[in-house]
């Protein structure tokens, strides 16, 4: 561990981003089982809300960063231009949320159903009428 925080350290910021982007897609993208159509499936609808989840956080990130750090430049100068992400922050985001997303779809894909119980069963008694 403390020979790839030398090495990220020693190659740079961008290369330490482009080092963990390329980890997380391998290991988003690395088959669990031969032929899983469901977790083709999940895997596909992952990475669409990962790009989703990224965009914004990106925009989110664009402005909140500098209002954090008290830069208030981009409100006294209007030609500013704002520090933007870089792409490899946009990969480390949107595989980070996807891998996340599709644990939490398999563990829930794996959950056994239980019955609905106390006031949820009222409400959806009352929802549905039956």
């Amino acid at each position: 561990m403390v020979l790839v925080g030398a090495l990220l350290h020693w190659a740079g910021q961008e290369t330490g981003a482009m080092f963990i982007a390329l980890a997380l897609m391998c290991a988003f993208l690395n088959p669990l089982q031969v032929d899983d159509e469901r977790a083709r499936l999940l895997r596909l609808r992952a990475i669409k809300f990962g790009c989703y989840g990224s965009f914004a956080v990106l925009v989110a990130a664009t402005y909140a960063v500098p209002i954090l750090d008290g830069d208030t430049r981009w409100v006294t100068q209007p030609n500013f231009i704002m520090q933007r992400c870089g792409m490899w922050d946009a990969f480390v985001i949107t595989f980070a949320v996807a891998q996340l997303l599709f644990w939490f779809w398999s563990y829930r894909d794996g959950v056994v159903a239980t019955p609905v119980t106390g006031w949820r069963r009222v409400v959806q008694m009352c929802m549905t009428g039956r």
